[in-house]
């Protein structure tokens, strides 16, 4: 297939052209208390892409008899303006990857995923506990690439993702508790999940009893998840270039500035072995190397595509994704994540008088040009003379990235990191973040929810 796709480019007087074939094999899982319901699918298809006189032109098909003519419609398609687009096709790659896997996910039979699920299920239930639910979902994905900048290669990744909630009641008053897991391995990354399930009744019920944070100014320490809440949603979606490209990023033109504390090294690397956004090579055939976005607290580099690297005079760093064969690549992240520091987390907590823990994420929102952003916690602890005593709820931190980013004082040595989807531009595509547990000074607790 991917010789007869280079046949083909010969034929057609093209800037650049990339072809990608891809297969998928998913199971998707979802119960929410009586609920139930099973998925399972399969798709094959390929896809064209063609840069001519500076005009893009795609065309996709699940009948991959029809490679042929989803050419010529690519080329028409691409033929019908002349546009300014450029690529940069200094970098190209040839090779093959596999996703490690101790238990293939296509070994193990829909029954005993779905009996597996109940099973997490159980564990969620309990006693003021008023509703529960499990999301489970795998995939095997096998995809050929080729293109005119000279790379050729192969990558067969398997992802397994659970998420799994408890919802305890008391009145009016709801608490919720959740845990989740995504990595690039096989069914055996289910085992980790039976001992967070245990965990969630009994933090749901305890959030019942617990204080809401009090509002104001304080010192923040945030854990690992809240960390890469902030790597990824206020930091890493103001360094995909196309952004700054269109001028909804706080960060254009801010290359070797500083943008944060000397404590602050963030990057995104694809290349983290095991890790739910991880991949060998992008969908534009570049090979997974990383992005250092802060170095030192100063901003080192953008996110970029080919396209993007051509338009502001940079490199490609390996971060165009597809969601599937039928969609175009556009600037993406993988696993954006902050750089350990050289303080133990018993010292973070040390100093402060009074202040906030903030633990977990529940959800966020951020304005990319002004760099504001409202965080949810899931629970949290008050520090008092540098001690965590009374559990907290409605824990919501809001602030602008850069102030934030200056306003870290200490970065711990230790690591936690969350998985999840990212939506953009109609894709979804699975990321990861994380970090170490930070101190930062001053930071706005309390608001609504986002």
């Amino acid at each position: 297939m991917l010789d007869n796709a280079l046949a083909l480019f010969r034929k057609f007087k093209i800037d650049y052209g990339e072809f990608r074939e891809e297969a998928d094999l998913s199971n998707t899982i979802s119960l929410r208390d009586k609920e139930r319901s099973v998925s399972s699918g399969e798709s094959r298809g390929i896809s064209v892409r063609m840069l001519v006189h500076g005009s893009w032109g795609f065309a996709s098909t699940d009948d991959i008899e029809k490679i042929g003519e989803i050419f010529e419609k690519a080329y028409k398609l691409a033929r019908i303006s002349k546009g300014k687009s450029r690529v940069d096709t200094g970098l190209s790659f040839s090779g093959k990857h596999k996703t490690k896997t101790k238990v293939p996910l296509e070994s193990v039979g829909i029954e005993r995923k779905m009996k597996n699920a109940r099973e997490l299920q159980t564990l969620l239930e309990g006693k003021s506990i008023s509703s529960t639910s499990v999301r489970y979902s795998d995939s095997t994905s096998t995809e050929r690439f080729v293109n005119t900048a000279g790379s050729e290669c192969e990558q067969i990744s398997s992802r397994i993702y659970a998420a799994f909630t408890s919802v305890a009641k008391n009145g009016l008053l709801m608490q919720r508790a959740s845990e989740r897991i995504g990595v690039s391995a096989g069914y055996e990354a289910l085992d980790a999940c039976f001992p967070l399930a245990q965990e969630c009744p009994r933090r749901a019920k305890e959030l019942l009893l617990a204080a809401p944070a009090p509002p104001g100014k304080h010192n923040v320490i945030t854990d690992g998840r809240m960390t890469g809440l902030l790597c990824h949603e206020a930091l890493g979606h103001a360094c995909e270039a196309d952004s700054v490209i269109a001028g909804s990023s706080l960060l254009k033109g801010k290359i070797g500035k500083t943008i944060g504390s000397p404590l602050v090294t963030i990057r995104d690397d694809p290349a983290i072995p095991g890790a739910f956004g991880s991949f060998a090579f992008d969908d534009e055939g570049i090979k997974a190397g990383g992005a250092v976005l802060i170095e030192r607290g100063k901003l080192k580099s953008y996110l970029q595509s080919r396209e993007t690297a051509a338009k502001l005079g940079s490199k490609p760093t390996g971060n165009a994704r597809a969601q599937a064969y039928a969609y175009t690549p556009i600037v993406r992240m993988s696993n954006t994540v902050m750089e350990r520091g050289e303080s133990a987390v018993e010292e973070l907590f040390e100093g402060i008088k009074f202040g906030i823990y903030a633990r977990g994420m529940s959800g966020g929102c951020v304005d990319t040009t002004t760099g504001y952003f409202v965080f949810a916690a899931e629970d949290g602890y008050l520090i008092e003379k540098g001690e965590k005593t009374k559990l907290l709820r409605d824990v919501l931190l809001s602030g602008n990235l850069v102030e934030t980013l200056k306003n870290i004082d200490m970065v711990a040595d230790d690591f936690l990191g969350s998985p999840g989807f990212c939506g953009k531009g109609g894709q979804s595509v699975p990321v990861s973040d994380g970090g170490p547990h930070v101190r930062v000074k001053r930071v706005m607790v309390g608001g609504k929810t986002p």
